[in-house]
């Protein structure tokens, strides 16, 4: 019986050390995340299906799509002409600056010499666009012609009109009008400098309204802007609304939801702005055969200068920010009535 008796409870109940394992190498990056290659890579492919998307669901539409970015261009397009066309009427520098000229009426005694070596000085100004010398026969010579009493001049025994120096500003700016005068009034050889403040006055009332009335008319058209591609977006939202809600019931964050309406409003915007770009370079154009017709009548060759290429620049990426920033609003204003139930 010994040779067949069972083992002690002990034996029987306690566990045999196992077996040594061989620990596994730990690595330093088995806990993190995914490399910034691969967040870069797929960050940058969500942002292109995102455009892709936009850019079908804009194709499916073609005729709805022109006429929203026509209704944005033609909105964009009134501010932008009326500011080109005042940037053209300044342009119109000889009239507006002989408006403002200074004119600086020498002493009898200055001779012809004195006149253009002044003249020459005057120049070198700062805040002078030209200086032109008016000797005292030239002057006689014109007044003679202008005025019609050119018998009558000749019998006086001497000339007695002096020399002139006509200065032209840089700029039609009041203070800085008078600053210069005053300035000039100290020179030698000058008796009087004059400056008609009245026409310098108009026309800075002239500009400055049409500044205010230009930046009124921007504020209102940007607010419509806002409000169209805001109204657009929103119905496309509205067409997607159960897309939206199941996206976001398996887990799609806000950003992934606003990301094709963004990039569906700048795609509004960019069209809007080369539509706008490619009407205002028309209108110009067929503007300039009347105008250039009419400065013919008065002896001038000025032309209307067409849209420059940074202000063309410009539109299109304000258009853009303008469809940015309409499709933000609207999504976010949206954004939480999405959320699925």
């Amino acid at each position: 019986m010994s040779a067949t008796r069972s083992p002690k409870v002990s034996e029987r109940v306690a566990p045999k050390p196992a077996d040594p394992q061989p620990q596994k190498k730990k690595h330093d990056h088995d806990d993190d995340g995914p490399d910034f290659s691969t967040l870069l890579r797929a960050w940058v492919e969500s942002h292109r299906a995102s455009l892709l998307d936009s850019l079908r669901r804009l194709g499916k539409q073609p005729i709805g799509s022109f006429f929203t970015c026509l209704v944005m261009a033609v909105a964009l397009s009134l501010p932008m002409g009326l500011s080109l066309l005042l940037n053209n009427v300044e342009r119109l520098g000889g009239s507006w600056q002989r408006a403002a000229q200074i004119s600086l009426y020498l002493n009898i005694d200055a001779s012809a010499k004195d006149g253009e070596s002044l003249r020459d000085d005057i120049k070198n100004l700062p805040g002078v666009a030209d200086a032109e010398y008016i000797s005292r026969d030239q002057a006689l010579e014109e007044f003679q012609q202008q005025s019609g009493l050119g018998e009558a001049l000749k019998e006086l025994p001497q000339n007695p009109l002096p020399g002139v120096v006509l200065v032209t500003p840089n700029e039609v700016d009041k203070p800085a009008l008078e600053a210069l005068r005053q300035k000039l009034a100290e020179m030698p050889k000058v008796q009087q400098a004059q400056l008609d403040l009245v026409w310098v006055e108009r026309l800075a009332a002239i500009l400055k309204l049409g500044d205010r009335f230009v930046f009124g008319l921007t504020v209102l058209l940007v607010s419509a802007l806002l409000l169209v591609i805001g109204n657009t977006i929103r119905l496309h939202i509205e067409n997607r609304r159960t897309e939206i809600e199941v996206i976001k019931l398996v887990g799609g964050t806000d950003s992934y939801v606003r990301r094709p309406f963004l990039y569906m409003g700048a795609l509004y915007g960019f069209g809007a702005g080369i539509l706008s770009w490619g009407v205002l370079a028309f209108g110009l154009d067929w503007l300039n055969d009347a105008v250039v017709g009419l400065a013919g009548l008065y002896g001038s060759d000025f032309a209307l200068a067409g849209v420059p290429v940074a202000d063309g620049l410009s539109l299109l990426l304000g258009a853009v920010l303008l469809g940015y920033i309409g499709a933000w609003i609207a999504v976010a204003r949206h954004l939480r009535e999405l959320a699925p139930k």
